[in-house]
C-alpha cells in the first residue's frame, strides 16, 4: 500500500485552494472546515497535520493510502 498526502488550505475568506466551495453568505471559515474534516472523515482520509497560519488561514495536510 503506498502512503499519499493531500494538503488544503482554508482561507479566512472560506476559500479552500483559493476556490469557493460554497455561494451562501453565512459560510465561515470554521463551516467549510468543519464541512472538510467531515467529508475525509467519511472518506476514510486521516487528517495529518493541521495549522493556523500567520494570515489566519487554516492549512491541512491528509494522509490516504492507495
Amino acid at each position: 500500500m503506498k502512503q499519499q498526502k493531500i494538503k488544503f488550505t482554508i482561507g479566512q475568506d472560506g476559500l479552500v485552494n483559493d476556490t469557493e466551495l460554497f455561494n451562501d453568505d453565512i459560510t465561515t471559515q470554521q463551516y467549510v472546515r468543519t464541512a472538510i474534516h467531515t467529508t475525509l472523515e467519511e472518506l476514510g482520509i486521516e487528517v495529518s497535520e493541521e495549522w493556523e497560519m500567520d494570515d489566519n488561514s487554516i492549512e491541512l495536510t491528509v494522509t490516504r493510502w492507495i
